[in-house]
């Protein structure tokens, strides 16, 4: 059960980061700067990820004992939306993914991202528009630790283009 809520919780935190970088139609303008239906706070993502450490050390684990994190190439992101455009055919509300944990050939927690169709059903592989075939499951995923900011919601942090 409780390694079920961990699931739960790092593979809707990967749901949260991975949509926000793919769904890109529904822009609104908050507080002069603009986010998508699924961004949150950076306040907010301090009080999600805090839950998360204070559930995993009330269990007796320490910080550096579990996976905080994963990262995700901007690559992998890339290589899925390309996927996920190819199969909805534009209409990107038709399809969606879905996040398994996993453990990787070095003994690593790692997650397993694959697109769905309109259906709910996993798309293990897909054609691009000249019919050749891919494999449209992912996982490039890097765990954190070791792979962590050190200041991960700072509030003042901008992207720079």
């Amino acid at each position: 059960m409780k390694r079920t809520i961990v699931v739960i919780c790092l593979v809707s935190l990967a749901f949260l980061i991975a949509t926000a970088f793919l769904v890109t139609s529904f822009v609104v303008v908050n507080r002069n700067w603009q986010t998508t239906r699924y961004n949150i706070t950076p306040q907010k993502a301090t009080a999600y990820t805090t839950a998360f450490r204070s559930q995993q050390e009330a269990q007796g684990r320490k910080r550096g004992e579990y996976v905080e994190a994963f990262y995700i190439p901007g690559t992998e992101l890339q290589d899925l939306g390309s996927e996920l455009k190819t199969v909805s055919k534009g209409n990107m509300a038709n399809i969606g993914m879905r996040i398994y944990m996993g453990i990787n050939d070095r003994q690593q927690q790692t997650l397993v991202v694959v697109a769905t169709d309109s259906l709910g059903k996993n798309i293990t592989f897909y054609k691009d528009e000249v019919q050749q075939l891919h494999p449209g499951i992912f996982s490039y995923t890097q765990p954190c630790p070791p792979q962590c900011d050190p200041n991960p919601f700072p509030e003042t942090s901008v992207s720079k283009k």
